[in-house]
């Protein structure tokens, strides 16, 4: 099977993840690549690479031995943008305490939460995927999170201020 990100409408760069292998591919503007799936099952995701540089996959867990692949599904995350930086709101079901967020970086990155709290932030050289475990704002179902390579300021958020030395909220900082 040839994956073709231009016919899915991504002119620029793309993060071509295959979920059961654990393995992705950058493909650049007119790239191509083919892959086979797998016996049992196969299931791939193709992301637009963003201003930022990355590519958010979003919610990727694993429940029991069941895989729960809700990704980028507008109940989990329900407003993503990116413009030089990932700013985005993740949603709760009721008795959810955490969720994994995850994309694809070139290199470690920073990630704050502007709204809730963060927890075991990662970046893995070989795969070139970034994780954090992500918790929604006490008394909320909501976190709203900002994130982008190391080397890039991460500014406040669209409509906040902030005063000439802001102090960074709790578990936010380098993904490493």
């Amino acid at each position: 099977m040839t994956i073709n990100p231009a016919l899915y409408g991504i002119g620029g760069d793309a993060w071509l993840y295959d979920v059961m292998k654990g393995e992705g591919w950058l493909l650049g503007p007119r790239a191509t690549r083919t892959v086979e799936p797998g016996d049992d099952a196969s299931y791939f995701l193709l992301m637009a690479v963003g201003k930022s540089g990355l590519a958010l996959i979003g919610d990727l867990a694993m429940i029991g031995h069941k895989e729960m692949f809700v990704t980028m599904g507008r109940k989990r995350i329900s407003d993503a943008s990116d413009d030089g930086v990932v700013d985005l709101t993740v949603e709760f079901s009721v008795g959810e305490v955490m969720r994994p967020i995850s994309g694809y970086s070139p290199k470690a990155g920073n990630v704050s939460a502007v709204h809730g709290r963060l927890s075991s932030p990662g970046w893995t050289a070989s795969t070139r995927m970034f994780s954090v475990n992500v918790r929604p704002e006490p008394g909320t179902r909501t976190a709203r999170l900002r994130i982008s390579q190391v080397g890039q300021v991460t500014p406040p958020p669209r409509g906040g201020a902030c005063a000439p030395r802001c102090a960074a909220p709790p578990g936010s900082g380098p993904v490493q």
